[in-house]
């Protein structure tokens, strides 16, 4: 139970879209909720001292400091006035231009990470028999799955090594055969008693490489977003020198 009396005024902290926002309240009342209990000062203010508030209206700070409660620096008006208010502000309008770039290029990004993890019916796959392996990188005709670099399959392949050794493939080497297959075929082939029953699907790693030769070095690449080098393992999952 709250012990503070009547008249306390405390500074909460609230984090919306990753941005702390400070704000002062007061407490009016022993009973109730949170919101019953505790009020926003600028707006308890208004209310004492100038009356009620209309609906659809907020008590906004002028200078756009939250933790900034004088009477002068208060304003009674409606969001879309306020934001109108909020945009003559060079400074302002430079902070909200930044935050809604941001928030489109996160958004943009998680569409593309979903996107890349569905199927797409009339897109081309490559696949790799011998490593029971489909690349999930689509492509717009076959010849441009079958051209996929043969070094990139190497290295896509080395980075899911254990588990397609696992599961009876064999890493992929210069010279082994690359098909490729329509998304739809995929999805038909891949049934049971299909003929790509059980084959591994690996996504094509586009962070930068960093050669690393220790944890140390490992710990660094992570933290720098790249992705370290790995051991080729063999076949009784020792690493190599």
């Amino acid at each position: 139970m709250e012990t503070e009396p009547i008249g306390t005024i405390h500074i909460k902290r609230r984090t919306t879209r990753k941005q702390v926002r400070q704000q002062r309240f007061i407490k009016v009342s022993h009973h109730g909720g949170y919101r019953n209990r505790w009020r926003p000062l600028a707006r308890y203010w208004w209310e004492q001292h100038v009356g009620q508030i209309p609906a659809g209206c907020q008590v906004f700070h002028r200078d756009g400091d939250s933790l900034n409660d004088a009477p002068e620096n208060l304003i009674l008006t409606r969001e879309q006035r306020f934001a109108q208010l909020f945009a003559i502000r060079s400074d302002a309008r430079d902070t909200q231009r930044r935050r809604q770039s941001q928030a489109v290029a996160k958004s943009n990004r998680l569409r593309a990470q979903i996107n890349a993890t569905q199927m797409r019916l009339k897109a081309w796959y490559a696949v790799l028999p011998t490593s029971r392996v489909i690349v999930w990188r689509p492509c717009k005709t076959a010849a441009q799955a079958r051209k996929t670099p043969a070094q990139s399959l190497i290295e896509m392949c080395r980075q899911d090594q254990f588990t397609i050794k696992q599961r009876g493939g064999v890493l992929f080497e210069l010279g082994h055969q690359v098909e490729a297959f329509q998304g739809s075929e995929i999805l038909r082939l891949s049934k049971p008693d299909g003929r790509l029953e059980g084959f591994w699907r690996i996504v094509p790693d586009t962070r930068q490489r960093c050669a690393a030769t220790n944890d140390v070095a490992n710990s660094e690449c992570k933290s720098n977003g790249a992705r370290p080098e790995l051991p080729i393992l063999t076949d009784d999952h020792s690493e190599t020198c």
